[in-house]
């Protein structure tokens, strides 16, 4: 089974949220700009709202992006399987496909489950993650009917020059994960390119020891990240976004065979989520930003 996302060329929001300071005792604010399109705080928004900032992600220290969110208030999920298995997630009780899912603000989708992969979203390459609860159809259509995910990738950006960044991780059942950054520039000029690599033997899904059960169900992922970010001047931008993520899962099945002929199956699954958008932010007037995406 494959699954593809296709390339969405839309109207992007606005990511002013990406830069957007945590609530904290001094009184700064956090704002979102998923509810309304338009950067507020959460205090003024009229919806239901929840939002993991990078310093939550790294509290919570979450395996995937299943487990990130299941944090939030009214998200439920049904997967299929282990680690990379079909995942269908239900916002307050909607269908799965009543949940509206952007990647720093492009739409994705499944082409063959109608839904999007969240599997192949590692928490690694999230910088933040707004949830909107509620219907917001009358701004993202009827894909919102539940209500929206925005997931806003990690940048690395540094305006001093260039910076690597390199962070390992082993664990049991042969589980190893490695990510690779470079990022910088100058006042003008920002860039980031980002690479994940992880892998693990994995448990049995089923607890059933006859037939192909009772072997190991492995995961393994790769996952890339680019952007680019050039100020042409004081009143003119260009944002360049490559994201792409695949994975391998293997699933456990009945194989069949006769009393002659033993054999035995691995099955598995490969799943690929790839998102790209290049815009531009023209300050036309002093109340007036036009986007182009």
């Amino acid at each position: 089974m494959k699954k593809f996302t296709s390339l969405t060329l839309g109207s992007a929001l606005i990511l002013a949220a990406a830069d957007a300071s945590a609530q904290t005792h001094n009184g700064m604010e956090t704002t979102i700009v998923t509810a309304t399109r338009t950067e507020q705080s959460i205090a003024d928004s009229l919806a239901p709202v929840t939002v993991f900032e990078r310093a939550d992600i790294e509290r919570i220290q979450p395996v995937d992006l299943q487990e990130l969110l299941s944090r939030a208030v009214g998200v439920t999920f049904v997967r299929n399987g282990g680690r990379g298995a079909n995942t269908s997630l239900f916002l307050r009780g909607n269908q799965s496909n009543h949940t509206l899912v952007l990647i720093d603000g492009v739409r994705i989708g499944s082409a063959t489950l109608g839904s999007p992969s969240l599997t192949n979203l590692p928490p690694e390459l999230i910088e933040r993650v707004e949830i909107v609860r509620g219907s917001r159809s009358s701004l993202y259509g009827s894909e919102a009917i539940g209500g929206v995910i925005n997931i806003i990738t990690r940048k690395y950006h540094d305006t001093d020059g260039v910076k690597p960044l390199l962070q390992l991780g082993i664990g049991t059942q042969g589980s190893s994960k490695v990510l690779a950054a470079v990022s910088g520039g100058n006042k003008q000029s920002q860039f980031n390119l980002s690479a994940l690599q992880e892998n693990t033997d994995g448990v049995d899904n089923t607890e059933g020891k006859s037939g192909v059960h009772g072997d190991k169900d492995g995961f393994e992922q790769t996952a890339y990240n680019l952007t680019l970010s050039h100020k042409i001047n004081e009143r003119a931008s260009l944002f360049a976004l490559y994201q792409t993520s695949s994975s391998e899962s293997d699933y456990d099945n009945n194989c069949y065979g006769t009393g002659f002929v033993k054999y035995s199956c691995s099955p598995y699954s490969n799943s690929e989520v790839s998102v790209a958008n290049v815009r531009g932010e023209f300050q036309l007037l002093q109340n007036w930003l036009l986007t182009l995406s």
